[in-house]
């Protein structure tokens, strides 16, 4: 993972505000000889032979990607510019190189772009969701067609929705819910991830632990902080309730404005793009119909 000399504050803005492995990164047991497409085409052929679903094998997916990523400050400029590359030329298995050397690392919109091409390298139909008020302010996450529902997978909080019964969640219900402020058939699944947040140059401790809720994070979600590649390596437990959390704590007038309650979870009701995981392209008719729901029309 990786922070910047602001750590908290700025990590707060693009981190916070806006797993199987748990304790265990895979770059302790990452076979570096071997490429990073090859292992995860093993990875599928291993779901394969287990007999798992389709809802279960995408949530191993996702699972892979988030416990790969790194969070913080990159080496490589394509933490930046994914976006304005070619969507075909963007290859997620040289990002997962990348963030296995500890150069490149990610926000959950490239999160999503990747996660949505290793989905769709294993047969399925997905749509990249991007939703909120401004940057920081914003979310993006990966829908996945399943069963005629579209299944939220987030590799960035590693989470996915299920409802009451701890069946999928279908989004387009979801969002109904939320826009009428019922989350009694809405509910988080998904575990805290080990991962590395990268921070250039050193920072002012004193500095950041002046605000009171950088420390109380630092104290409950950092397990360890080392230098490392003339970097400083934080390693923290990343997860939907530590990141969320301070958002929502930034969020309170935008929602208020909005005539929101004091939930994330309305954010997901502000569309911004839905794009089409083939192409990158907008789907407008799914932005639509989402549109429809939230009331946008």
């Amino acid at each position: 993972m990786r922070i910047n000399s602001g750590l908290l504050p700025v990590f707060c803005s693009a981190a916070i505000l806006l797993c199987n492995s748990c304790g265990q990164t895979p770059k302790d047991n990452a076979d570096s000889t071997g490429s990073e497409e090859k292992q995860f085409g093993q990875f599928l052929d291993s779901l394969k032979q287990a007999g798992v679903s389709d809802l279960d094998k995408t949530n191993e997916i996702r699972k892979y990607l988030a416990q790969r990523i790194d969070l913080g400050q990159s080496k490589d400029s394509l933490a930046f510019n994914y976006h304005q590359i070619p969507y075909d030329s963007l290859s997620v298995f040289h990002c997962l190189e990348l963030f296995q050397e500890n150069n490149l690392t990610a926000k959950c919109g490239l999160s999503s772009y990747l996660l949505s091409k290793l989905l769709e390298n294993a047969g399925y139909e997905t749509y990249i969701y991007d939703c909120g008020f401004q940057i920081p302010f914003t979310h993006e996450f990966v829908l996945v067609k399943l069963n005629g529902k579209l299944v939220v997978q987030d590799s960035y909080y590693n989470v996915t929705f299920n409802d009451a019964k701890n069946e999928p969640k279908d989004f387009i219900q979801m969002l109904t819910e939320i826009r009428n402020g019922d989350f009694n058939d809405v509910k988080v699944a998904g575990e805290y991830v080990t991962t590395e947040f990268w921070m250039e140059p050193e920072p002012n401790w004193d500095s950041l632990f002046s605000d009171e809720g950088n420390k109380k994070f630092f104290d409950k979600y950092v397990e360890k902080v080392s230098p490392a590649d003339g970097r400083t390596e934080v390693l923290m437990n990343r997860s939907f309730e530590a990141f969320t959390g301070r958002s929502l704590e930034a969020m309170k007038s935008l929602l208020k404005e909005e005539g929101f309650a004091e939930n994330y979870l309305f954010l997901y009701l502000k569309p911004l793009h839905v794009l089409d995981g083939t192409d990158g392209k907008e789907d407008s008719i799914l932005r639509k119909q989402i549109e429809a729901v939230v009331g946008m029309q």
